[in-house]
């Protein structure tokens, strides 16, 4: 789940994206 999230994270929530890749 979190793996396809990363990617719907990324384009909405550029921030979320950083936070989650470290």
């Amino acid at each position: 789940m979190r793996m396809l999230s990363r990617n719907a994270t990324f384009n909405s929530h550029g921030q979320d994206s950083s936070y989650f890749l470290g």
